[in-house]
């Protein structure tokens, strides 16, 4: 039998940054910057998502969540994407997207709404968690939720 896959398929396939991988990495540095008083999350929300999303097979919400205080969560944006991974859907809170919609070179998405955005590339992504995670409204959060526990 002839083996007609290519000998670097794997190699190939494992170098790849993903954007749940990026995600993860970044909820990870949070809990390690707050001393995991406050955590990030990713959430597959697959099962929950709305019915104008079926056609994106990945499907995340980045949360943050303040373990101590009962599990409080703050939904701070979903990311939608298919197997190419770029471009994909990122919606986010809407005092975020007010904030930062024009400090970013990203396009509003063809859907309509002015919190959700078509990212391309993932330089564009991380640029664009970068202003999403130094925003007010997410500093605001954090401040609160880590004054709340010195309570």
């Amino acid at each position: 039998m002839d083996d007609l896959w290519p000998d670097d398929l794997i190699d190939r396939a494992e170098k790849v940054e993903t954007p749940l991988s990026i995600l993860k990495e970044q909820a990870s540095i949070l809990g390690q910057k707050t001393a995991n008083r406050i955590e990030g999350k990713v959430v597959d929300q697959g099962k929950w998502s709305r019915q104008d999303r079926d056609q994106y097979p990945f499907q995340y919400r980045f949360l943050i969540i303040a373990p101590t205080l009962e599990n409080y969560r703050f939904d701070v944006f979903s990311v939608y994407y298919g197997i190419d991974f770029y471009p994909f859907l990122m919606e986010t809170d809407r005092d975020i997207s007010e904030e930062i919609y024009l400090e970013c070179e990203v396009e509003p998405s063809h859907i309509g709404s002015e919190s959700e955005f078509s990212v391309k590339s993932e330089d564009q992504f991380r640029e664009l968690l970068k202003k999403i995670f130094g925003s007010t409204k997410v500093r605001k959060v954090v401040a609160a939720l880590l004054s709340q526990m010195e309570e």
